[in-house]
Parts: C-alpha cells; sequence; structure tokens
C-alpha cells in the first residue's frame, strides 16, 4: 500500500506549467501552460495523445462533469471551456474577468468560481436553455474577499473558501423557496499569517473530515468543518506551501513545499511521516533533482500528477501490494523476530552486530520507535563468562581431534580447512545471522556469525525496582493506617505492607525454597571447569508466573538487557529452532547448528548445554569435549525447522540434502529417519506448513518443493524463476511466502498459483516472517531495509442462501 513512482515526462513544453487535470474516459493526463497551450497524455504511459490552444491566457485550473463527461477548463483569460471525449470543443463561456479556480457542486447542480475579491456561482445547464452549459444571467456573487481566491471546496451543502488575504470563510448553500446563493456562516480573518494558496478536504473511514491549508508563510493548518483550528503541523517548511494534495486509499496527505520531495503527513495522527514511507526512499541515483510545485490525485486510476520547476511531470501510482512502511537501517538485515505480547516488537539483527528493537508507535500505524541493543554489551558478558571459564582472550579455543584434513568428505572444504574458524568472524561486527523470540520465557536467541549464541531478556532488577516504586501521595494514607492499626483488630499491620514479589529467588523450572536466600540479579556464580556455557541459576532468564505476574507494559519499559552467553559451537551458528512441546517435555530446547555440522541441545531454563548430537555407542560423559559428536551432514547447516506434531528437526545442508532426524533431550536418541534429496542446488530454508500438514523446501535452484508428511516423496514442485533465498508459512491460510531475489512471492498451496507479489526491496531478502496479528509480512533486505507488507487474503465465495431457499420452496409447491 504505497504510492510509487510510475514514470516521468521530461520533455513538456517551453513554458511553465500552471494547471493539472484528468480526463477520466479519455484515461488522459492534461496540463496547462502559461501560454495557453494544453497538452494531453496518455495516463498510463505518457505517450503525448493531443494538443490543443484555445486559451489566450494562463490555464489556472481543470474540472471533470462526471455526469456528462465533460472537462472544463479556465483561464486567466476570462474564458471557461468546455471539452467533450473526443477532445473537441463543446461550448465556449465568457466571463470577461480571471477566473482562478472552479468548483463543481453537483448537489446543487452549480460551479462556483474564485475571481480576484469575490466568489460567483452560477448554475449548471446541460440542456443549454440558456445557450451555454453555464446560465450566466444570474450569478450570485459574494465579495468577503479582498484580494484572489485560489481555494474553493464544496462538501455536503457547505462551501469552503479560502484566498490570498489569509481569510477562511464557510458558507451555506441550503436552498429555500425563492432563495439562491452563498450564507456566509463563519469567518476566520487572519487564518495564516500570509495568502492562502492551497487547500484540500480530507475524510476517513471513521467519518473524521477535517480542512487543510497551506501558505505563503510555510505553514500547513487543520480545521475542523466548523472552521475551529485543530492542529499546525510542527513540521519546519524551508519554502512557501505550493500545493496540497490527500490519497485515501493510503490516509496521507502530501506537501508540495519546493523541495526535492514532497513531506508525507499523517492527518490523523497529525505526524510527519516521510521517513517511514518507501516513496521518497529511492536509490540516490533516482532521486529527483527538480522541486515539486504542484499535485493532484486522481481518484479513478489512484495516481498523483506532480509538476516541477523544470517543467517535468512526474506520475505515481498507488500499489496495493506496495508495502506499508519501510525501516532504515544502518547495516544489511540478516534476521528478523518479534513478540505476540501487546505492545508487540520487532527485534532486527545484521551486519553490524547490534540488535534495533522496534515498536509501533500508537498516534500512527506508520511510525515505529527503535531502540538500539548493543553490540558492546553482548561482548561484555562474552568477557565476564570467559573469565569465568579460565579462558582468557589470547587462548584459543581447543579445536577437536575428530576435526583433521582426513575426515574432508565435500567439495566446499577442497585444498583449505574443514570449516572457518570462529576467530575469523570475532570482530566488533559480527553478523546475527539467526533471531529467535521465546514467547513463554520473554527471551531473545541470536546465533552470531562469531559461533555464539547471545540470550537477552528483560531487566527484572529494574522491573522490581518500578514496582517497590510509590508515590509520595499514597504513603501518608498508608501511614496513617498503620498508626492507628491498633484501634482496628480486624485489620493486622502487615496486611498494611504492600507485597513486592521476589524474582530472584529461583530460576524458571526450579521448586520454591523460602529458606532460600534471594541473590542478586547481577550475582554471577562460578562455573564448571567442564563447561562450555554459563548457567543462568543464580541470575533467572525469567521468573516463573507463580512468583510475579508482570505487566508486559513495565517490562518493556524496563528493558533489554544481554544475560548469557552460550558458548559451544567453533563457527558460525546459521540454524536455530525451538521445542516447546509441553505434551512430551518439562523444559524449553534450543537446537543450533552452523558451519561445524554439529547439532547442539540447550536447556533454556538453565542456560546450559544439554546434549550434542551424537554417535549412539556414545555416553555423554565421554562425549564431554565433543570428540565423540557425530557430524550431522557433509556440508554446513544453512537453515533447521522443528515439526511439533511429529517431534522431528528438519535442518538443509550445503551438500543439496535436507535431513529429518527425531528429536530427544538425548543427543545418542536422535536417530535420522529420512533426507530429502531433489533440489541441484544448496537448500536455503526448509518450513513445516502446519495448515497442510508439508512439509516445504526452497533453493538456490530457483525452485521450491512440497514434500510429504513422513518426507518419502516430493508431492509437487513449483518455479519461482529465480534463486529462493528464504520462505516462510502463511500461518493463517497456509500460503507459502518466498523471497526470490529482491521480490516476495506468495503462491497458494492448493493451486500452486502465484496470488501475490511485493516489489520494493532493491538487494536480496534475507529473512521473512508472518505477523499473524497484524496481517502483514515482515521482510530484511541487503539493502539495509525492513519492509512491512499486507498479508495475502484468500477471496471468500459468497453463498446464495436466500435463492437457495427460494428454490426449495417453489420445488415443494
Amino acid at each position: 500500500m504505497a504510492m510509487e513512482k510510475q514514470f516521468m515526462i521530461s520533455d513538456t513544453h517551453s513554458r511553465t506549467i500552471t494547471a493539472v487535470g484528468f480526463h477520466p474516459v479519455r484515461r488522459e493526463i492534461v496540463a496547462g501552460f502559461e501560454d495557453g497551450i494544453m497538452k494531453w497524455w496518455e495516463q498510463d504511459t505518457g505517450k503525448l495523445m493531443l494538443t490543443s490552444c484555445e486559451h489566450k491566457g494562463w490555464l489556472t485550473d481543470f474540472q471533470y462533469w462526471a455526469e456528462h463527461k465533460t472537462l472544463l477548463s479556465c483561464a486567466n483569460d476570462g474564458l471557461i471551456i468546455a471539452w467533450g471525449s473526443g477532445g473537441n470543443v463543446l461550448d465556449r463561456i465568457k466571463l470577461n474577468y480571471p477566473i482562478y479556480v472552479m468548483c463543481l457542486n453537483l448537489r446543487r447542480q452549480q460551479i462556483i468560481c474564485g475571481l480576484n475579491g469575490s466568489v460567483q456561482l452560477f448554475s449548471l445547464d446541460p440542456q443549454k436553455h440558456s445557450g451555454h452549459l453555464i446560465d450566466q444571467r444570474r450569478p450570485h456573487i459574494t465579495r468577503h474577499h479582498h484580494d484572489i481566491v485560489p481555494c474553493i471546496i464544496c462538501h455536503e451543502s457547505r462551501v469552503y473558501t479560502a484566498g490570498y488575504d489569509g481569510k477562511f470563510h464557510i458558507y451555506d448553500t441550503t436552498l429555500y423557496p425563492g432563495r439562491k446563493g452563498l450564507n456566509l456562516i463563519h469567518t476566520t480573518s487572519r487564518a495564516h499569517e500570509a495568502g492562502i494558496n492551497s487547500m484540500i478536504l480530507v475524510k476517513d473511514n471513521e467519518n473524521n473530515t477535517w480542512l487543510i491549508t497551506g501558505s505563503f508563510d510555510r505553514s500547513v493548518k487543520v480545521w475542523s468543518q466548523d472552521g475551529q483550528l485543530r492542529h499546525r503541523l510542527e513540521t519546519v517548511f524551508l519554502n512557501t506551501i505550493s500545493s496540497l494534495c490527500y490519497i485515501p486509499r493510503a490516509k496521507v496527505v502530501w506537501i508540495a513545499s519546493s523541495t526535492t520531495h514532497a513531506t508525507l503527513y499523517d492527518p490523523k495522527a497529525g505526524e510527519n511521516v516521510t521517513e517511514f514511507l518507501p516513496t521518497f526512499q529511492s536509490n540516490p541515483d533516482e532521486e529527483i533533482t527538480s522541486k515539486l510545485l504542484k499535485l493532484r490525485y486522481n481518484p479513478d486510476s489512484a495516481q498523483i500528477v506532480g509538476t516541477t520547476n523544470r517543467r517535468h511531470i512526474i506520475v505515481w501510482k498507488f500499489n496495493s501490494f506496495g508495502c506499508v512502511t519501510a525501516l532504515k537501517s544502518k547495516y544489511t538485515v540478516e534476521s528478523l523476530a518479534y513478540t505476540r505480547k501487546v505492545p508487540m516488537l520487532l527485534f532486527s539483527g545484521g551486519s553490524g552486530g547490534n540488535v534495533y528493537k522496534w515498536e509501533r508507535l500508537q498516534s500512527s500505524h506508520f511510525m515505529y520507535s527503535m531502540e538500539l541493543l548493543t553490540r558492546k554489551e553482548c561482548n561484555d558478558k562474552l568477557e565476564a563468562v570467559l573469565n569465568e571459564l579460565g579462558r582468557g582472550k589470547k587462548q584459543s579455543p581447543v579445536r577437536s581431534p575428530r576435526y583433521s584434513r582426513d575426515n574432508v568428505t565435500t567439495h566446499y572444504a577442497f585444498n583449505k580447512a574443514l570449516v572457518a574458524p570462529s576467530s575469523l568472524y570475532k570482530t566488533s561486527k559480527s553478523s546475527l545471522l539467526r533471531c529467535l523470540y521465546v514467547e513463554h520465557l520473554d527471551l531473545l536467541v541470536l546465533a552470531s556469525e562469531d559461533g555464539n549464541i547471545y540470550i537477552w531478556g528483560f531487566d527484572y532488577a529494574a522491573v522490581s525496582a518500578l514496582t517497590r516504586m510509590t508515590p509520595d501521595k499514597e504513603e501518608e494514607p498508608m501511614s496513617k493506617d498503620r498508626k492507628f492499626s491498633i484501634l482496628f483488630d480486624a485489620v493486622p499491620a502487615n496486611l498494611t505492607t504492600p507485597y513486592t514479589p521476589d524474582t530472584n529467588n529461583r530460576a524458571m523450572g526450579s521448586t520454591p525454597n523460602d529458606n532460600h536466600k534471594p541473590t542478586s540479579p547481577y550475582e554471577e556464580p562460578a562455573m564448571p571447569s567442564n563447561m562450555e556455557s554459563r548457567s543462568l541459576g543464580d541470575t533467572p532468564v525469567t521468573p516463573t508466573a507463580d512468583a510475579v505476574t508482570q505487566d508486559s507494559v513495565t517490562n518493556r519499559v524496563a528493558g533489554f538487557i544481554c544475560k548469557n552467553v552460550l558458548l559451544g559451537h567453533t563457527s558460525c551458528v546459521t540454524a536455530l529452532a525451538l521445542v516447546h512441546n509441553e505434551e512430551l517435555y518439562a523444559s524449553t530446547y534450543l537446537v543450533s547448528g552452523g558451519w561445524d555440522r554439529r547439532i547442539l541441545i540447550w536447556c533454556l531454563e538453565t542456560g546450559k548445554l544439554h546434549d550434542r548430537l551424537r554417535n549412539a555407542d556414545s555416553s555423554q560423559d565421554e562425549d564431554s569435549d565433543g570428540s565423540m559428536d557425530e557430524l550431522a551432514c557433509d556440508g554446513v547447516i544453512l537453515d533447521m525447522e522443528y515439526c511439533q506434531k511429529r517431534n522431528e528437526i528438519a535442518y538443509t545442508s550445503s551438500d543439496g540434502m535436507v535431513y529429518i532426524r527425531a528429536f530427544s533431550p538425548v543427543g545418542s536418541e536422535m536417530v535420522l529417519r529420512n533426507t530429502l534429496q531433489g533440489h541441484e542446488l544448496e537448500i536455503t530454508a526448509v518450513r513445516w506448513n502446519h495448515v497442510y500438514d508439508k512439509w516445504i523446501t526452497g533453493s538456490e535452484d530457483g525452485t521450491v518443493k512440497i514434500w510429504s508428511e513422513d518426507g518419502m516423496t516430493c508431492e509437487r514442485t513449483l518455479s519461482t524463476q529465480g534463486p529462493v533465498s528464504t520462505l516462510c508459512i502463511d500461518k493463517v491460510n497456509g500460503c507459502i511466502v518466498t523471497a526470490v531475489e529482491n521480490i516476495i512471492k506468495v503462491y497458494d498451496m492448493e493451486s500452486l498459483n502465484l496470488v501475490q507479489t511485493n516489489i520494493g526491496h532493491t538487494d536480496n531478502i534475507r529473512t521473512l516472517t508472518h505477523v499473524v496479528e497484524r496481517s502483514q509480512y515482515i521482510s530484511g533486505s541487503w539493502d539495509k531495509t525492513i519492509r512491512i507488507w499486507n498479508s495475502y487474503r484468500r477471496p471468500t465465495r459468497r453463498r446464495r442462501h436466500n435463492n437457495k431457499m427460494d428454490d426449495d420452496v417453489i420445488a415443494s409447491r
């Protein structure tokens, strides 16, 4: 849902463009110039169709009379010309004085003209009883303005006018027997400090109606229907306001102020949303170098036509499949995750190593606030963990003796090391390749390029401090109750003491102990020497529901902190899967994989390494150093998915295969159940479609394959006409949402037809997610943007119940 640039007409005319209009029947854009020339272009291609020269002066306005398919043009030569659908002249109405604006009041069959110092009302005469389409014999004239009147709007029974004298008038056109004309009902003599040169009417779906005016004083004001000032834009405009335009489909106002791009304004929120919409976030090579002067919206074609000081015409068109919001990032975006709790949060990780937390503002659906979770906090936590483990920075990690050149089984490692060591990526800007949010634990899990997994969570120490804070006004009544509590035997003194939940007494999953001494949330216990992961036993990941029920808003106010670092992988971590199956397991497990081809199982409640994928004949104690680890595949692990229904883990590899294993907290029991073969190149994504109970895989060979529930057969294959970088499943209708280079393509599972295409990114899309609560897709790309799109909605078929009942009644008779 965005306005996208359609085309630009560079060679228009040698004179300045003074007016823009539309002829919907001819599907053409009409422009008038200061020498009286009119030119007609095809609205879809910009091809010049007609040139006419009927006016002798500066063209000022165009109005389309839809009932009679007639275009009216006026100029300062005092002439109104009616144009037919064939581009021919139907009528000439001469008023003998310059006309600056026209407005049709079809409710009263009238036309209102703005002149110099007056407003004149004429009756329309479609049958030409007076000899013309406009009856000039008995005009109604009002002289409440003292300068040029360039703005007239008709809405219902009212007429709004504004002029260069800075006045804003409201007239009533209610007709009484024997009366006709404009009755002044409201006047604002000083609506602006300078002349008003533009005015529009804004009406949204909730029947809210405003009038917006722009002036030479570089300000924009919002008025009610009664002429009361509601709001003044806080945006500082460096030049005078030259034009205003409202797009009902996008619910945005465009403001032209002689700059290279328009200012986009949300009238409902009263905010400037230019930086959150993609219309003017184009590449520097595509930026407009000239200044926008005039804007005009065509509701029939959903187009905006803009003119520039270099006599160019630029056309934007509304795209219903365009992105709703575009969020700019400093670095490329590699991973996304979001929370379902209110207020909903969006997290993004990328090449910069930092995490960006986005939250949509309640005032506007376009605007998002951003908070940076820095990489420095992760590095500080990592350094603290390494110091506890006794591993200094200068000590290189001990590599497993299993990794040697003799074990090379893939061409990816020919004549070089099997996998790149994690030290190669241990920089201040290590990319965050995967992002996962654990809803019930309120944990953010980040897989990093340096081989570590970082755990972020709410700062419950700050939450506890917030809950203990009591306003000063509430202290006095409480002290009085304690003072006179001896007079009330039914109220013990301890009941007046506020209850403070103990959030630091135990970790999630442990049993409460009244004799346990609460520890500080910042206290870090010593780690066993044989563990490579830090325990969260004394630093709780999150409190239990029995201990504390914190409001989600309070948690978000407290903020996020890096709570733990999971150490175990020797190279980049590229795949994460969450196992939260309450029917089978009491704990929540995190399964990770990466370039070291190993699969590790972590317990999120304790923050410890639970087990590894290992040989069936080895025990966990024997495998404490990782020497008996079983390599999960021949190539590096690229993606991973958990199927709760079948309790299986599927992961893709660069060797062109998908491996499906039975999940078990015991690494030796994760037996291989099946392998999916059929793609010709690397498989970049694997997903479980819970709507249809199918496995879905996407590959760089430009295909998406649909596999049976057990993975034994490939049921269908669809071609995406390009390499698939990632994909997700629409959780409502089960459609396959694929990222094909920089384009999002949505395929229906039943027909395999392409049902929706979203275009907007300028580089490869790296991550996709479906936000069910808002019916949106969110994508992150290498073009350093996060774009939000409306999700696909399957059309509903209307059933004719009444007709069927009528047929049954007739048949019974």
